[in-house]
Protein backbone atom coordinates (compact mmCIF):
# COMPACT_ATOMS: atom_id res chain seq x y z
CA UNK A 1 0.00 0.00 0.00
CA UNK A 2 1.20 3.54 -1.21
CA UNK A 3 0.85 5.99 0.95
CA UNK A 4 0.29 9.69 -0.14
CA UNK A 5 0.95 12.87 1.86
CA UNK A 6 0.22 16.68 0.98
CA UNK A 7 0.92 19.31 2.77
CA UNK A 8 -1.30 22.08 3.31
CA UNK A 9 0.16 24.17 0.91
CA UNK A 10 -0.16 21.96 -1.76
CA UNK A 11 -3.93 20.86 -0.97
CA UNK A 12 -4.63 25.35 -1.39
CA UNK A 13 -2.42 25.19 -5.02
CA UNK A 14 -4.39 22.59 -5.93
CA UNK A 15 -7.76 23.73 -5.25
CA UNK A 16 -6.69 26.65 -6.94
CA UNK A 17 -5.82 25.57 -10.17
CA UNK A 18 -8.91 23.21 -9.76
CA UNK A 19 -11.05 26.38 -9.77
CA UNK A 20 -9.45 28.28 -12.04
CA UNK A 21 -9.62 25.36 -14.60
CA UNK A 22 -12.97 25.22 -13.68
CA UNK A 23 -13.81 29.24 -14.40
CA UNK A 24 -12.34 28.96 -17.61
CA UNK A 25 -14.00 25.90 -19.14
CA UNK A 26 -17.10 28.07 -18.19
CA UNK A 27 -15.75 31.09 -19.66
CA UNK A 28 -15.26 29.42 -23.20
CA UNK A 29 -18.72 27.61 -23.03
CA UNK A 30 -20.80 30.79 -22.93
CA UNK A 31 -18.86 32.07 -25.47
CA UNK A 32 -19.60 29.14 -28.08
CA UNK A 33 -22.52 28.54 -26.54
CA UNK A 34 -25.43 29.06 -29.40
CA UNK A 35 -28.41 27.05 -27.33
CA UNK A 36 -28.76 30.13 -24.72
CA UNK A 37 -32.27 31.77 -25.12
CA UNK A 38 -33.01 34.86 -22.54
CA UNK A 39 -32.07 38.04 -21.77
CA UNK A 40 -27.78 37.95 -22.38
CA UNK A 41 -27.02 40.26 -25.31
CA UNK A 42 -25.53 38.69 -28.11
CA UNK A 43 -24.10 39.34 -31.79
CA UNK A 44 -23.18 36.02 -31.94
CA UNK A 45 -25.48 32.64 -33.39
CA UNK A 46 -28.11 30.93 -31.28
CA UNK A 47 -29.87 27.76 -32.44
CA UNK A 48 -31.81 25.30 -30.91
CA UNK A 49 -33.95 22.33 -31.79
CA UNK A 50 -37.41 22.43 -31.33
CA UNK A 51 -39.92 20.30 -30.32
CA UNK A 52 -42.02 20.25 -33.82
CA UNK A 53 -41.10 17.85 -35.99
CA UNK A 54 -41.67 16.65 -39.86
CA UNK A 55 -44.61 14.76 -39.01
CA UNK A 56 -46.03 17.54 -36.65
CA UNK A 57 -44.75 20.90 -37.77
CA UNK A 58 -45.58 24.01 -36.07
CA UNK A 59 -47.70 26.19 -37.80
CA UNK A 60 -46.76 29.63 -38.67
CA UNK A 61 -49.83 32.13 -37.29
CA UNK A 62 -47.86 35.40 -38.30
CA UNK A 63 -45.18 38.02 -37.77
CA UNK A 64 -45.20 41.94 -36.53
CA UNK A 65 -42.09 44.17 -35.57
CA UNK A 66 -42.76 46.87 -32.54
CA UNK A 67 -40.83 49.80 -30.87
CA UNK A 68 -39.51 49.05 -27.16
CA UNK A 69 -37.32 51.49 -24.98
CA UNK A 70 -34.20 50.40 -25.93
CA UNK A 71 -34.64 47.60 -28.82
CA UNK A 72 -37.29 46.58 -32.04
CA UNK A 73 -38.74 42.98 -31.09
CA UNK A 74 -39.55 40.87 -34.19
CA UNK A 75 -42.43 38.27 -32.89
CA UNK A 76 -43.28 35.14 -35.03
CA UNK A 77 -46.92 33.79 -34.05
CA UNK A 78 -47.01 29.80 -34.39
CA UNK A 79 -49.59 27.12 -33.30
CA UNK A 80 -48.41 24.07 -31.74
CA UNK A 81 -44.70 22.79 -31.03
CA UNK A 82 -41.87 25.23 -30.55
CA UNK A 83 -39.96 25.06 -33.96
CA UNK A 84 -36.32 24.62 -34.16
CA UNK A 85 -34.61 28.09 -35.11
CA UNK A 86 -30.96 29.61 -35.86
CA UNK A 87 -30.66 33.22 -35.40
CA UNK A 88 -27.12 34.39 -36.51
CA UNK A 89 -25.73 37.77 -38.86
CA UNK A 90 -25.57 36.70 -42.61
CA UNK A 91 -21.76 36.16 -43.89
CA UNK A 92 -22.33 38.10 -46.89
CA UNK A 93 -24.58 41.40 -45.60
CA UNK A 94 -23.28 42.43 -41.89
CA UNK A 95 -26.15 44.23 -41.22
CA UNK A 96 -28.40 41.24 -41.85
CA UNK A 97 -30.34 39.15 -39.13
CA UNK A 98 -31.27 35.94 -40.25
CA UNK A 99 -33.90 33.77 -38.57
CA UNK A 100 -34.52 30.51 -39.83
CA UNK A 101 -37.42 28.20 -38.44
CA UNK A 102 -37.44 24.90 -39.46
CA UNK A 103 -40.24 22.50 -39.09
CA UNK A 104 -43.19 24.42 -39.85
CA UNK A 105 -45.95 24.81 -42.62
CA UNK A 106 -48.64 27.59 -43.21
CA UNK A 107 -45.09 30.41 -43.57
CA UNK A 108 -46.09 32.54 -46.98
CA UNK A 109 -43.86 35.17 -48.33
CA UNK A 110 -43.95 38.34 -46.79
CA UNK A 111 -42.25 41.81 -46.55
CA UNK A 112 -42.64 44.30 -43.60
CA UNK A 113 -41.09 47.60 -44.28
CA UNK A 114 -40.42 49.64 -40.94
CA UNK A 115 -38.84 52.74 -39.54
CA UNK A 116 -37.45 51.50 -36.31
CA UNK A 117 -34.25 52.36 -34.94
CA UNK A 118 -33.02 49.48 -35.19
CA UNK A 119 -34.96 47.05 -37.40
CA UNK A 120 -35.69 48.54 -41.10
CA UNK A 121 -36.71 45.70 -43.00
CA UNK A 122 -38.51 42.13 -42.02
CA UNK A 123 -38.67 39.98 -44.94
CA UNK A 124 -39.74 35.95 -44.63
CA UNK A 125 -39.34 34.12 -47.80
CA UNK A 126 -41.86 31.03 -48.70
CA UNK A 127 -40.64 28.02 -46.90
CA UNK A 128 -38.10 25.20 -48.50
CA UNK A 129 -37.65 21.68 -47.49
CA UNK A 130 -39.75 22.20 -44.06
CA UNK A 131 -37.48 25.00 -43.03
CA UNK A 132 -38.22 29.30 -43.00
CA UNK A 133 -36.05 31.68 -43.45
CA UNK A 134 -36.85 35.45 -42.65
CA UNK A 135 -34.26 38.24 -43.06
CA UNK A 136 -33.97 41.59 -40.81
CA UNK A 137 -32.09 44.49 -42.37
CA UNK A 138 -30.77 46.94 -39.92
CA UNK A 139 -31.46 50.55 -40.05
CA UNK A 140 -27.99 51.67 -39.35
CA UNK A 141 -24.72 49.49 -40.70
CA UNK A 142 -23.14 47.28 -38.22
CA UNK A 143 -24.80 44.07 -36.50
CA UNK A 144 -26.79 45.24 -33.45
CA UNK A 145 -26.68 43.05 -30.49
CA UNK A 146 -30.25 40.06 -29.83
CA UNK A 147 -31.61 38.38 -28.00
CA UNK A 148 -34.44 35.22 -28.15
CA UNK A 149 -36.98 34.03 -26.33
CA UNK A 150 -40.22 32.27 -26.33
CA UNK A 151 -43.55 31.98 -25.23
CA UNK A 152 -46.57 29.72 -25.85
CA UNK A 153 -47.20 30.91 -29.04
CA UNK A 154 -44.19 32.82 -30.49
CA UNK A 155 -41.08 32.97 -30.91
CA UNK A 156 -39.22 36.29 -30.60
CA UNK A 157 -36.10 38.62 -31.61
CA UNK A 158 -35.35 41.65 -29.92
CA UNK A 159 -32.64 43.64 -31.35
CA UNK A 160 -30.59 46.63 -29.48
CA UNK A 161 -31.06 49.92 -30.68
CA UNK A 162 -27.80 51.41 -31.70
CA UNK A 163 -25.59 52.96 -29.10
CA UNK A 164 -28.23 51.05 -26.54
CA UNK A 165 -26.46 48.07 -25.83
CA UNK A 166 -24.24 48.98 -22.97
CA UNK A 167 -27.37 50.06 -20.94
CA UNK A 168 -29.08 46.98 -21.59
CA UNK A 169 -28.99 43.92 -18.51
Amino acid sequence: MVRMTAGPARVVLLLLVMAVTAACAVAARDEQDETAAGPEWRIGPRSGVGAATQTDPARLTGIHVEKHGEFDRITIGFDGRLPGYRVSYGSASPDVLVIVLRHVDGAKAQTLDVDLPAVGQVRREDPDAEAVRTTVTMSSAGRLPFRIGFSLDSFYVDVAHPGEASGLG
